[in-house]
């Protein structure tokens, strides 16, 4: 009878910083000191919810990363919390260890880890992994973590002295959230302001579910097949024919196609332009098969 190999089971958090203002002096990594520190109190805080959690890993990176940086195709940054966690903890002979990662002067090894979004933004996001031997008690115990952390995970006493005088910011609200909620936190923002199209197309490509065609409410057509965005779309021709519009409604349309490529560039998503001349075209019902195999 073979015996059954020991294994390792994964939770993506992180602990969410919602801040009060916007300072020109925010910065977004921490020291090794403050990190570390950062490490002990999330994993403390983490320990007082869930006891059990005291005999398991954690690995936590010690920057703030807005929510287009993790929301990414493969999640990058924790794939690569996930590949240094196998470094430090093996199956047999798990021994429970906090690892913290840090930049040196504000560059990190792992280039997942370096930001690459400068715009300003009042919420960011410290990535951080719970790592345990995988059975059915620690598998209930994800299971309770990911329904109740964002509720009873608070932060903000905790973390707000070592936060601001660290990061030179105003905290409003830290909590810890699992990646399924930053997930739903996302999905919510775009669907509230009537993306829902997108937020369809963000997810098929964000979780690798195959190619998928959406018309958003603005009239843009997106494509994802598998590897880049196509925006298909009318010259301004076939745009006023269609839409039955002037010059400035095409002006809006191709602003707003603008808007739309800042946010998958924001999201280290790669997107094209495929232009129709053809009227009928955009006013026939479309499928996705119909529209790959009219870009290809």
């Amino acid at each position: 009878m073979n015996t059954p190999q020991p294994e390792l089971m994964y939770l993506d958090f992180g602990v969410m910083l919602q801040l009060s203002d916007l300072s020109p002096e925010f910065k977004t990594c921490l020291t090794k000191a403050e990190a570390e520190e950062m490490s002990r109190k999330v994993s403390a805080a983490l320990v007082q919810l869930y006891p059990a959690l005291s005999e398991v890993g954690m690995v936590l990176v010690g920057a703030g990363y807005q929510v287009s940086q993790i929301m990414r195709p493969r999640f990058p940054i924790y794939h690569e919390m996930t590949e240094v966690s196998k470094i430090q903890f093996r199956a047999k002979q798990f021994k429970p260890s906090i690892v913290t990662i840090t930049a040196v002067d504000g560059e990190f090894s792992v280039e997942a880890f370096n930001r690459d979004t400068e715009s300003p933004d009042p919420l960011y996001i410290f990535p951080a992994l719970l790592v345990l031997p995988k059975n059915e008690v620690n598998q209930a115990l994800v299971s309770e973590i990911e329904t109740n952390l964002s509720q009873q995970g608070i932060m903000t006493e905790v973390l707000k002295p070592l936060m601001e005088t660290a990061l030179h910011c105003e905290v409003a609200y830290m909590h810890m959230v699992t990646l399924s909620d930053i997930s739903s936190f996302y999905a919510t923002q775009l669907i509230q302001i009537n993306l829902e199209p997108l937020w369809e197309v963000m997810k098929h490509i964000i979780f690798e579910m195959g190619p998928t065609f959406q018309v958003l409410g603005s009239g843009h057509l997106l494509l994802w097949d598998g590897k880049e965005v196509v925006f298909v779309v009318p010259d301004e021709a076939t745009f006023l024919e269609v839409f039955k519009g002037n010059h400035d409604d095409f002006v809006h349309y191709d602003q707003t196609m603008k808007r739309l490529k800042l946010l998958l560039t924001d999201h280290g998503i790669l997107f094209s332009e495929f232009i129709v001349t053809d009227p009928q075209f955009f006013l026939t019902t479309q499928t996705l098969e119909s529209v790959l195999e009219k870009v290809k």
